[in-house]
């Protein structure tokens, strides 16, 4: 069984659940060894010479940063220096061996320290630079041309190891820390950031009115359904239509989006044409409707297997609104969402899965969310809970600026 280590995007247990989702789906077996807020470890049996591709796994998920493989371990006993601990393992001999696999005639390597269970000493960004260059000094006696890669903060962005051509000339060298033991590995894939940010900015339509759900995040809400390629997918509060890219990307043969703003479906039409020429899509399917999501259940010949979708998160917020505003939007809200699981229950396969962004609304100290989970679970639907879940069986994304949380949840049609 091999190790793996995900560094984790800003919502870690959103990143989490999206990585064990995807890899149940693929042919091996994994477990988890250690998980924190910036990085998952997991280990994983692969089956039937089945292959395990890292930089397919980068591609396919939207809230990992970094993918790598676990080279050393080393225990760390208490008040143990943690560099001192790691320059046995990281010689210049085994670099070369275990760290550096590629033919280059220039080696590019740096350092990046994750903390799994204990907090790191502010000094180990000197420290691990400090050890950089006692090794380059070394590398370069042994005939080696070497560059040192550093950075102010203790990680390495995946900018800076893609910039820097860390993994195709060298290594970002990954020391991963607990109260007793150092991982150390190697990054094997990064994030293609730049992808992201072409399919967010440089698409011809982006509407702040109808919502900006990042790229990022419908890929993640996608990966969460778990679709099958031969799955239909709805999303009916189609907006822009980011997650109906992100779905066609990963491989969804057929997805359908409505809306009741005809301005948003022709936005959406605009964006899957300019996606479909500029990725290079194989044969696809996609349809567009202009439609109230009350009457969805006549234009539809045969029930869905997946829906995914954010629908409308209220009025965008000053941060001055009171709290009676922001019940009575809350309220207003809720009707939205019953109708819509109303027409869900119609639409929808038995066993049919459903991820859906509910809002928080963020007041001072106080947190308002929807009340309605058991009304929908009264409707025959389940909400797919597990442990990273919070206590209504969601998974929060947000940021600390945010007036409005998004709240993602999973349920399924049981009858």
């Amino acid at each position: 069984m091999h190790k793996y280590f995900f560094i984790l995007g800003h919502s870690p247990q959103i990143s989490q659940a999206e990585i064990e989702a995807v890899l149940e789906k693929l042919l091996g077996e994994h477990n988890i060894i250690a998980a924190s807020d910036e990085v998952l470890i997991i280990g994983y049996k692969i089956y039937n010479n089945a292959s395990f591709q890292i930089k397919d796994l980068i591609r396919k998920l939207g809230g990992t940063i970094k993918i790598g493989k676990i080279l050393d371990e080393v225990e760390l006993e208490e008040d143990s220096n943690i560099v001192t601990k790691i320059s046995g393992k990281l010689t210049a001999e085994r670099l070369l061996d275990k760290y550096f696999q590629q033919n280059t005639e220039r080696i590019n390597f740096g350092f990046s320290a994750y903390c799994l269970d204990s907090n790191i000493p502010k000094s180990i960004s000197k420290k691990l630079l400090k050890l950089g260059l006692e090794l380059k000094k070394e590398l370069k006696r042994k005939g080696h041309s070497v560059r040192l890669v550093s950075s102010k903060e203790k990680t390495l962005s995946s900018v800076i190891v893609g910039e820097n051509k860390l993994i195709e000339k060298g290594a970002d060298i990954c020391l991963l820390i607990s109260k007793d033991k150092i991982y150390l590995g190697r990054t094997l894939a990064v994030q293609e950031y730049k992808r992201f940010i072409q399919r967010d900015y440089a698409r011809p339509d982006r509407d702040v009115k109808s919502g900006m759900l990042p790229p990022k995040l419908a890929r993640i809400m996608v990966n969460l359904s778990q679709a099958d390629p031969d799955d239909v997918l709805l999303d009916p509060f189609c907006g822009s239509g980011t997650i109906l890219q992100e779905a066609l990307l990963l491989g969804i043969k057929k997805v359908i989006g409505s809306d009741i703003s005809l301005k948003a479906v022709q936005d959406t039409r605009n964006n899957l044409e300019w996606l479909t020429k500029n990725y290079q899509l194989p044969t696809t399917s996609y349809q567009l409707i202009t439609s109230d999501i009350k009457d969805l259940p006549s234009k539809f010949k045969e029930q869905v297997a997946v829906i995914v979708t954010e629908p409308f998160l209220g009025p965008p917020l000053k941060g001055n609104e009171s709290l009676e505003k922001i019940k009575t939007v809350s309220k207003e809200l809720s009707e939205l969402y019953l109708k819509s699981f109303r027409v869900f229950s119609q639409i929808l396969k038995k066993n049919g899965r459903v991820v859906i962004v509910f809002p928080i609304f963020r007041k001072v100290n106080q947190e308002i969310s929807l009340p309605i989970v058991s009304e929908i679970e009264q409707m025959g639907f389940q909400v797919q809970k597990n442990l990273l879940s919070n206590a209504r069986g969601g998974l929060v994304y947000s940021r600390p600026d945010q007036k409005v949380l998004r709240e993602i949840f999973r349920f399924k049609k049981i009858y």
